[in-house]
């Protein structure tokens, strides 16, 4: 058995080390003994290693490529950080769940790549200071998790009857005017690439319907490439939505696949918006 091994048909849940798990769980239990690291080399006296792994645009420049991602697992025990992982846990299994295992990966790093890129735009472009402050910790990269849920899921309710979706407009709106009141504008640039990138990354993929005119190009771009078909007789038995639910009534809703996943997710959208 190797160290890492897809558990289930979907490549969802992994094992590791003998025991299955979702990606977004192995990346909590990465994150806390990063943590745990952090703690103990700052303890011992050895706190200025975690220079090598925080983000600076200087240290970018002489070749610290892998500061990119790094930045993001130095973080120190608080209750902030206990927050994060609790977010990352609930949301991320529910994300990992929708996307799949690569994809969420994928994701995640895309999050991380767009806030230290943000973080390098601004202080080596917008902002000729003479002291940078270096980039350490999730920062957004969580609330980019947590709105990606909320697009895919946007009425579930979380407790209280809250759902999802006013949730994440009250933490925008909160985090917003908090940048706006103390002029922290390098906070505010970042908070909006992330929540625009996890909202239209989510729609682009087909959640929520998805948008309008990408269908419209991907449907153009498609039929450029593919030769004309004759039409097939529609007698409904072979309607995909129809094959889709099907396969539900038989194997269950487990049984579908990311991409079966989506078109209900897009008949139904399209259905809701015939009623409205």
């Amino acid at each position: 058995m190797g160290l890492i091994e897809d558990f289930d048909a979907r490549g969802v849940r992994m094992v590791v080390l003998g025991y299955p798990m979702h990606g977004a769980t192995f990346l909590v239990i990465l994150h806390c003994a990063a943590m745990a690291a952090c703690a103990l080399l700052t303890g011992f006296g050895r706190g200025d290693a975690l220079e090598y792994f925080m983000l600076t645009r200087r240290a970018l420049m002489a070749g610290h490529a892998w500061q990119l991602i790094t930045y993001a697992f130095v973080a120190m025990p608080s209750i902030p950080f206990a927050v994060d992982m609790l977010m990352l846990s609930w949301f991320g299994v529910g994300l990992e769940t929708s996307l799949g295992r690569p994809r969420f990966f994928t994701f995640y790093a895309i999050l991380l790549l767009v806030q230290s890129l943000s973080h390098v735009l601004v202080y080596g472009v917008l902002i000729a200071a003479a002291f940078e402050p270096p980039l350490a910790g999730l920062g957004f990269a969580v609330l980019g998790v947590f709105i990606a849920y909320a697009t895919i899921y946007p009425d579930v309710e979380l407790f209280f009857g809250i759902t999802a979706k006013l949730i994440a407009w009250i933490l925008l709106g909160i985090y917003a005017l908090s940048d706006l009141a103390y002029h922290n504008w390098t906070d505010l640039m970042t908070l909006s690439l992330i929540a625009g990138f996890s909202y239209c990354a989510m729609r682009v993929m087909g959640f929520q319907g998805g948008f309008d005119w990408w269908d419209r190009l991907e449907s153009a771009w498609v039929g450029r490439r593919s030769s004309p078909a004759e039409p097939a007789k529609d007698d409904g038995s072979e309607d995909p939505i129809n094959l889709i639910l099907d396969k539900i009534a038989s194997h269950g809703i487990n049984s579908l696949t990311e991409a079966e996943r989506r078109a209900l997710e897009r008949a139904g959208s399209s259905l809701r918006r015939k009623r409205d």
